[in-house]
């Protein structure tokens, strides 16, 4: 009923342990139906990536100052997609849905966001 998602383009460290389990604690605890695992973009390596969401007290919100960007990591329930055919749709009209019924939660990690934009961020990334 519950998945937990990993986009391949975020380089992901065991330093994010800590911060997932504590997601998931969240998510488990208040018995939300989501969660996004989101980092503010002063901490991207790729210093040109734009924000996507702006976060307070865990609720995602969609404004001017996007300061936080997705890292790829989500926990959500199977339940969201009730309303949804089974065929191909983008998961951004499923968060906006949410937003806008003020159900989207976001979970804040503190970890170096590193992101593989591109072929340019990861030769950056192989000599870093």
């Amino acid at each position: 009923d519950d998945f937990l998602i990993f986009n391949p383009d975020t380089l992901w460290k065991k330093e994010y342990f800590d911060e997932i389990f504590k997601m998931e604690e969240l998510y488990f605890l208040k018995k939300i139906e989501n969660i996004l695992l989101l980092v503010n973009k002063r901490l991207s390596f790729d210093k040109n990536l734009n924000g996507d969401f702006n976060l307070q007290n865990n609720f995602i919100l969609k404004d001017q100052k996007k300061e936080f960007i997705y890292t790829g990591c989500q926990i959500l329930s199977r339940k969201i997609f009730i309303n949804y055919n089974v065929e191909n749709f983008s998961m951004v009209n499923v968060w906006n849905n949410l937003i806008e019924r003020n159900r989207l939660f976001g979970f804040e990690s503190n970890n170096k966001f590193y992101h593989l934009t591109d072929l340019k961020i990861f030769k950056k990334l192989k000599d870093f």
